[in-house]
């Protein structure tokens, strides 16, 4: 690894690092610790689809039940969900209302509605409501 012709020498452009430098120190994949994402959409709208699973569990909600939706987000929390109409469902995978609204109305959420025929699914675009 070390001498002229070894891994270093080839790969490090600022030549043999001092691997005891941190030796002993705990490593980023024990704190904080390895996250998974476990949507197949933006993991910006992770907390919102749990917010709306949360509440369609709770209250049962139709479409008809509900009349208006809110999301907040920390400053540029949201920047990656940038489309708020989508339609198509590569473009709802980055879009928090279409996200929101399959959960409150109980859609499952998989990649089976997220796919690339949307509307034809769902009929209108339930995010111009």
């Amino acid at each position: 690894m070390n001498d002229k012709n070894g891994f270093f020498e080839v790969y490090a452009e600022n030549g043999v690092p001092d691997l005891s430098e941190n030796w002993g120190k705990t490593w980023r994949i024990v704190t904080p610790g390895l996250w998974f994402k476990q949507y197949p959409f933006c993991s910006a709208a992770a907390h919102g689809a749990d917010a709306a699973v949360f509440l369609h569990k709770t209250y049962d909600l139709s479409e008809e039940d509900i009349k208006s939706v809110s999301v907040c987000f920390p400053p540029n929390g949201d920047s990656a969900l940038i489309h708020h109409s989508p339609s198509t469902g590569e473009e709802g995978r980055f879009s928090i209302e279409y996200i929101v609204w399959l959960a409150l109305t109980g859609k499952p959420l998989t990649l089976l509605l997220l796919n690339r025929n949307l509307f034809p699914i769902h009929g209108e675009n339930p995010c111009k409501k």
